[in-house]
């Protein structure tokens, strides 16, 4: 049954797009639309290292040209920067990218003893700005391919939140492929196409480098759009000003199949937040509610249907030491982030979900580009009796990225899982996870 209140919710964001849309023309202030301090870098982006040339040359050494004159070791991706092809296609606002990351896992559940598991996913993806090439200032379009391999780990595991977050069937798809433009000196931002709905919602940055998919979103978020199935969709987020965003999302209920169902019963989302940049030692914060409504048909476990769905999620995230207070950019020091999200028992395996964490980069002298994290998430499953659920599911992951190069990382993870799939038998699993990540 649909719940009133959260359709008073969807008019107030309704109301508030509105009134950031007229109170920005006003204001007139020039910023970034993601104001939004984010702690690490944004997905599918790189630092172009190719400086400038001291003096002419006659000759080119295979070093300069596949890597701006840097030895191979500090090139920002495997392949360099094709004999100066890409800083060419980036100056006219195309950007290539690509990743392979590749897990592998050592798996260990109850008593019976190991199982070795290997995965992979390659990225690849393309970024263009129209400003250099057609003039359109604020504007970019993104289209992106995945392509996985390996098994789906937690089907031998049994846990429900999902121990590796690049977990999936095998995929050979195209991922994501929308547009973006942002309007009135970056104060509205609009994206319409298919869209992975955690790239804008319910994303928690410092949280970004573990590898538990419950530190992505929550898993409480039924039907969340996402990762490996994001959908058809129009974005909307508002900035009137820069300690204050909101915005809201309409996908297609159905994911890919938008010719056969089309917007007929959207999955409706939206999300209201604070910002902060800090200051001194204490760097950038932010605070944010989400609220969510699935209009379809949704079976409940006692084999009667619901129409529809709703739920909410909160967040914070907060960098409370920074290794230079002198330089806004640097990224190094350590952050906290809390997440909870709540959704209906009846429909939902997920009622609640709680998730702690923290975070750090560049703590050891020399080692700028490392991080490590402790994150546990805990989750209250459905005490419907037809759910089946007799224990919640929690865990607890610890890791390090060593940053082999700049474009090469290696990450040693270890889970332990608290009963997995909220059953009373195994009452714990444990997971060692080596994921291998390279930027081409």
């Amino acid at each position: 049954m649909r719940s009133p209140a959260y359709v008073k919710m969807a008019g107030s964001l309704v109301i508030l797009l509105l009134w950031a849309a007229a109170g920005q023309i006003w204001a007139g202030e020039n910023f970034e639309s993601n104001s939004v301090a984010y702690l690490g870098p944004e997905p599918g982006q790189h630092a172009l290292i190719v400086p400038a040339p001291s003096a002419p040359t006659t000759e080119t050494s295979n070093r300069e040209w596949f890597g701006g004159g840097l030895p191979w070791g500090q090139w920002s991706r495997l392949t360099g920067d094709w004999g100066q092809v890409r800083p060419t296609l980036e100056t006219n606002g195309l950007n290539l990218a690509a990743r392979y990351t590749m897990d592998t896992s050592i798996l260990s559940v109850g008593g019976s003893g190991q199982r070795g598991i290997a995965s992979g996913l390659l990225d690849l993806n393309l970024t263009f700005d129209p400003a250099p090439l057609l003039g359109v200032e604020g504007g970019t379009f993104f289209a992106q391919y995945y392509n996985r391999q390996g098994p789906n780990g937690s089907e031998h595991v049994g846990d429900m939140q999902g121990y590796d977050n690049i977990n999936a069937g095998r995929l050979n798809q195209a991922e994501e492929i929308w547009y973006e433009q942002k309007l009135f000196q970056g104060h509205l931002r609009a994206k319409i196409g298919q869209v992975d709905a955690n790239a804008e919602f319910d994303q928690v940055s410092a949280a970004a480098e573990f590898i538990n998919s419950s530190a992505g979103y929550s898993p409480t978020l039924l039907d969340f759009p996402t990762y490996p199935n994001p959908a058809l969709s129009f974005n909307l987020f508002a900035y009137p000003v820069k300690w204050f965003y909101c915005g809201a999302g309409v996908y297609t209920d159905n994911l890919r199949m938008l010719s056969n169902y089309r917007f007929e019963h959207p999955y409706l989302i939206g999300e209201v937040g604070l910002t902060g940049n800090g200051w001194g030692r204490l760097g950038p914060g932010r605070l944010a509610a989400g609220f969510w409504h699935d209009t379809g048909k949704v079976d409940r476990f006692d084999g009667d249907q619901d129409d529809g769905v709703s739920g909410f999620y909160l967040l914070a995230e907060q960098q409370i030491w920074k290794r230079s207070s002198a330089d806004g950019d640097d990224q190094r020091g350590a952050s906290v982030f809390v997440q909870y999200g709540h959704a209906n028992p009846a429909d939902s395996p997920f009622e609640h979900q709680v998730g702690l964490g923290i975070s750090a980069t560049g703590l050891l002298a020399g080692r700028n580009d490392d991080a490590t994290g402790v994150y546990w998430t805990w989750t209250g499953l459905s005490l419907v009796a037809e759910a089946g659920f007799a224990r919640n599911e929690s865990s607890l992951e610890f890791f390090y990225k060593y940053q082999v190069t700049p474009f090469f990382a290696l990450k040693p993870d270890l889970q332990w899982i608290r009963h997995p799939g909220g059953q009373s038998l195994p009452e714990s699993a444990w997971v060692i996870t080596v994921r291998a990540v390279v930027d081409f």
